[in-house]
């Protein structure tokens, strides 16, 4: 493999442009430009200043009377800034990259001071950690897209990198779903541009929140928000968390461009202006799978078959119509793979994706388009409206094979496709420096087609599961107060509504917060909110035959899961670099969906811990569940080309089944712990032709191990069984999860070009991991299916 490696990086600079030196013989350099507004009216900041931190001389401007600022011609590298405005909390904006390919535009947002004074002043700077949604006290924080392109890992990917942070778990290599304080990833929200929107991965299934590849381009994304507990009243349909995510806005005076081929695609983009007024700007992004290459090259991906994806993502912006500044915004995958074990009849490798003796065909569309406007009604008020539409359509055909692999069987057949119509507003109203107003509402019409059976052993016939087409509604009208009693005292309240049509049950969903300041660089929250979620419409309409003959659906009104969050979070800063994080919490989930049937022990806790979905005969909505733990962060933010990241978790994660007995949820694995650090050399002199700069970064994590419920091996009809102790569900926890990530990065910053070369190891020791147990009918032993072993990927961007 190394020989292909080799190859493959010769292949990429032979192909790759060179940057152009600079016939002036001077440092490669680019611009710095951006909007400063007030955090809560958004109104423009004219006269704030721009300070360019460490330059000699001192090199600095001010906002113009729209609030527009710009630095020219500044050294490429690391840049920090500083931003104030008379009675404003200062913001500092600490090395930020700039490159020499594509200017950096940085849009701030200022926050009024409550009470004027110089020893308040410090008490203002605001971190990268800190969420842009002040109304999230606890449990949240932002990211910038840097961030995930440099964690060790991530592979380019944001929910790969959520699982860096304290609380996350992520020891699936296959799939990035987000599990959540021993939450199933099912519970997490996911918002793009104010917009909820389906599963935004390759692969996906309809229901899940994860899959194999993102389908986020993260040079679309701008800083973003994360939330994993106790979220406030705008978030709704979510029991575990929030992925808030926005799309950046286009360079509208310049035409700028990407070309990028890595683990997740070739991908080409642009962006610029529309018309030279410099009000209106794109961003367009395309990628194509390039796991295809990679195959012929000699990865193994854990995978027998190859996956083919490509996806579309876009933006247009208009600062001014009648509607106010408005953008439209899309994002659309297409996705397919086959598995083939008859194809591979020799092959003795085990397959993450089927097991042993299955053929699986799966074929995944995904796509939504939306507009939102941002108008100012006064000085004070500006209101946020957007609408949009979303589909997702998930093809599975799945056949058994013969013993000797060439004969097929149908085993399970579906199509669901699922179609939203969304639309969202709400007002944003700041009555003075203490009290801060927004409310508005969410309203989603859900439409829905699924089909799907399986064989059935008795009839030996495919046995209809599902067949329902319809339409149904959710409403969510939600209001928010943030009362700022001083600099050092915040409350926030807040209150949702949910009312969900196809049952016709309707939920009040309170939530509350409050930051104490104890001191300069200290602060202690606490943090309550109830939360509510529908079930995956699909098992509403879960089809079972009764003692009659006749096929009803028992799970109709099923009522929502709730959810009680209590969270008290201790943040410390040590020195300007370096915070320290301490967060324990308390999760109560009630009205669980459960089955039944005394003889299983299932629940809707556990969804999401296998490829396939669950379709529980009769559900009931009385087991219960809870989730407890301590985390800790401990973070050098960038700085000097060094930065650190460690992250503990300990917990526990229970449920309660219909027969009262309490297990572990699939997602128990007690402790979780990450360290990442990361380093950047600067190999050319300040006044050089080119900027050239090495980063190296390594990633270890240590989690416990995956969840299984024990069973005996019994013979029946000439095939061995598994006898399932359901009295010990995920009652065993496997071995534990160890891997360690590196990556290298050479960046070249020509006068006009940005170059980048990279290599990502994974699994750097080779650990093998275990991704399940594989049980053989025939003969009744069970082996370990391993999770990827080490695993060396290049990749190469330009930007120009």
């Amino acid at each position: 493999m190394e020989r292909h490696i080799l190859i493959y990086i010769s292949l990429l600079l032979f192909l790759s442009p060179q940057a152009t030196g600079n016939p002036t013989n001077q440092a490669p350099t680019q611009n710095i430009r951006g909007r400063i507004l007030d955090k809560d009216t958004m109104q423009p900041l004219p006269g704030a200043n721009v300070i360019l931190i460490s330059s000699s001389p001192t090199k600095g401007t001010i906002s113009n009377e729209d609030g527009y600022y710009e630095l020219r011609n500044i050294q490429v590298g690391r840049v920090s800034l500083k931003f104030s405005f008379l009675g404003y909390h200062p913001q500092l904006i600490n090395n930020v990259s700039l490159s020499s390919g594509k200017e950096l535009i940085l849009n701030i947002q200022l926050e009024e001071k409550v009470i004027m004074g110089e020893e308040i002043t410090i008490v203002g700077k605001r971190r990268k950690d800190r969420p842009s949604n002040e109304m999230a006290k606890v449990s949240a924080r932002s990211f910038t897209v840097e961030e995930s392109e440099r964690y060790a890992g991530s592979r380019n990917d944001v929910a790969r990198m959520a699982q860096n942070y304290a609380g996350v778990a992520g020891n699936d290599d296959s799939r990035n779903d987000i599990v959540i304080r021993g939450n199933s990833p099912t519970g997490l929200l996911w918002r793009l541009e104010g917009m909820d929107i389906p599963n935004p991965n390759h692969f996906g299934a309809t229901g899940t929140t994860g899959g194999p590849v993102s389908m986020l381009n993260n040079s679309l994304l701008t800083n973003s928000d994360f939330m994993t507990s106790a979220f406030p009243a705008e978030y709704g349909n979510a029991t575990a968390g929030v992925f808030d995510l926005k799309m950046r806005q286009g360079n509208n005076r310049n035409y700028e461009f990407i070309g990028q081929v890595g683990f997740n695609g070739f991908e080409a983009g642009a962006e610029g202006p529309f018309s030279t007024n410099g009000n209106s700007s794109f961003l367009i992004n395309y990628r194509y799978s390039s796991l295809s290459l990679f195959d012929k090259l000699g990865f193994n991906f854990g995978t027998s078959g190859i996956p083919y994806y490509q996806d579309l993502s876009f933006k247009a912006d208009f600062s001014s119509t009648t509607l106010g500044k408005t953008s439209i915004f899309g994002l659309g995958g297409i996705s397919d793979i086959e598995i083939r074990d008859s194809r591979e009849k020799e092959n003795s490798e085990s397959d993450l994706y089927t097991s042993t003796g299955f053929d699986l065909t799966n074929g995944v569309y995904m796509g939504l388009a939306g507009i939102s406007s941002s108008k100012i009604l006064n000085e004070t008020t500006y209101l946020k409206t957007t609408l949009g539409i979303s589909g997702h359509r998930n093809r599975v055909i799945r056949d058994s094979l013969s013993e000797d692999r060439t004969s097929k069987f149908a085993n399970y057949r579906s199509f669901f496709v699922e179609r939203n119509l969304n639309i969202s507003s709400y007002i944003n109203k700041k009555f003075n420096k203490h009290h801060i107003f927004k409310g508005g509402f969410y309203y989603k019409k859900l439409g829905y087609n699924y089909n799907d059976s399986a064989y059935n052993r008795d009839l030996e016939v495919l046995e209809v599961i599902t067949n329902e087409s319809g339409r149904t509604s959710l409403w969510q009208p939600w209001t928010q107060w943030l009362y700022k009693i001083s600099d050092q005292l915040e409350i926030t309240t807040g209150l949702r509504l949910s009312y969900f049509g196809l049952t016709e049950e309707t939920v009040i969903e309170p939530r509350a917060a409050i930051t104490w300041h104890l001191k300069p660089g200290q602060a202690l929250s606490l943090g309550y909110g109830l939360h509510s979620q529908t079930a995956p419409l699909y098992l509403y309409f879960s089809e079972v035959r009764n003692q009659q003959g006749e096929y009803i659906r028992p799970n109709l009104n099923l009522p929502m899961t709730k959810s009680r969050h209590l969270v008290l979070s201790y943040d410390k800063r040590l020195g300007e670099k370096t915070r320290l994080k301490l967060e324990t919490y308390y999760q109560h989930l009630f009205d669980v969906a459960v089955d039944q049937s005394q003889n299983t022990s299932y629940s809707m806790l556990n969804e999401g811990a296998n490829f396939y979905i669950s379709f529980p005969d009769y559900l009931q909505a009385t087991g219960t569940g809870w989730n407890y733990g301590l985390e800790m962060t401990l973070e050098r933010f960038l700085h000097d080309g060094f930065y650190y990241l460690f992250t503990g978790s300990v917990f526990e994660s229970k449920y309660k089944d219909s027969s009262g007995n309490v297990h572990s949820t699939a997602f128990n694995n007690n402790f979780v712990f990450n360290l990442l650090v990361g380093k950047e050399f600067i190999v050319s002199s300040e006044d050089a032709v080119k900027r050239k700069s090495i980063n190296a970064d390594v990633k270890t994590t240590w989690s416990g191990g995956k969840r299984k419920t024990p069973f005996d091996v019994v013979l029946s009809g000439g095939e061995y069984e598994q006898n399932f102790n359901y009295n010990q569900t995920f009652g065993i926890r496997l071995k534990d999860y160890f891997r360690t990530d590196l990556s290298f990065g050479y960046r070249i910053d020509g006068k006009k070009v940005t170059q980048e070369w990279g290599i990502e190891i994974s699994n750097l020791f080779d650990t093998r991991n275990i991704f399940d147990e594989d049980f053989e009918r025939k003969t009744g032993n069970v082996d370990y299916t391993y999770q990827l072993g080490l695993l060396i990927v290049p990749h190469f961007r330009i930007i120009f």
